[in-house]
């Protein structure tokens, strides 16, 4: 559910995120990777307000490094 949070251009006064187009390719590319499995693992917050399925693999690889 968070995955489909991407941060959009007119949301940009409310949230202070730059928002951000993503390709329909890369977004269905994702769901099926997230469908199939692949970030079972993830911390939920690594899903929201990113743009692609890369950019929250970089957000799990910093939560992951965090101290809990």
């Amino acid at each position: 559910m968070r995955f489909l949070t991407q941060p959009f251009m007119v949301t940009v006064a409310f949230t202070g995120r730059p928002g951000r187009a993503v390709e329909l390719e890369a977004t269905l590319a994702g769901a099926k990777a997230i469908l199939d499995g692949e970030t079972d693992g993830w911390d939920e917050s690594s899903f929201f307000m990113v743009g692609d399925l890369e950019e929250a693999r970089e957000k799990e690889a910093k939560n992951a490094g965090r101290s809990p």
